[in-house]
């Protein structure tokens, strides 16, 4: 094993750092344990207390809507969460794509992609409400557009959305 390789619970290999939030980092990893599919890790610190309630609150609440949307798979999975004496972390699948503000401002929908993202939206709205829950941050950074066919990206029409961040969401 190289030395220099940062291990997170004898388990996840860390690449890099795939994003920085406000309250955390997000890593890009491989996990050794399911024969190194690619995950992304948050890494939330502890020293906050309100920050990490609420990201151990919202991991909860995305496996719980994860495990309810069968049908659309509108969620990142949550595989493991797991604490330190410094930092909380939350592993889940690792989402290959971009968020919808970046990629709208690398290049327009073509009225067939725009009309599939907004079917999408529709649906992962009405099922959200159908559990009495409300987003209360919906934007295009909240909405990722996943790479699930390489046309896309070169001008075809396949497109999957997955919503994220879930820290404000509301329950009526």
């Amino acid at each position: 094993m190289n030395e220099n390789v940062r291990l997170l619970a004898n388990r996840y290999e860390i690449e890099k750092v795939a994003g920085r939030g406000g309250t955390s980092v997000v890593y890009k990893a491989y996990d050794r344990q399911a024969e190194g599919a690619v995950r992304a890790i948050k890494e939330i610190s502890k020293s906050n207390r309100d920050i990490y309630d609420m990201a151990k609150q919202e991991s909860a609440l995305i496996k719980e809507l994860y495990e309810a949307d069968k049908i659309n798979a509108f969620f990142p999975n949550i595989i493991h969460r797991f604490e330190s004496d410094e930092c909380y972390y939350i592993v889940q699948d690792y989402l290959d794509g971009k968020s919808m503000d970046k990629l709208l401002e690398e290049k327009s929908m073509s009225d067939k992609e725009f009309i599939e993202a907004a079917k999408q939206i529709c649906l992962f709205m009405r099922f959200f409400h159908s559990r009495n829950m409300v987003h209360s941050d919906m934007k295009p950074e909240n909405i990722m557009v996943l790479n699930v066919n390489s046309d896309y990206m070169n001008g075809g029409s396949a497109i999957k959305l997955k919503f994220i961040d879930f820290g404000t969401a509301i329950r009526n």
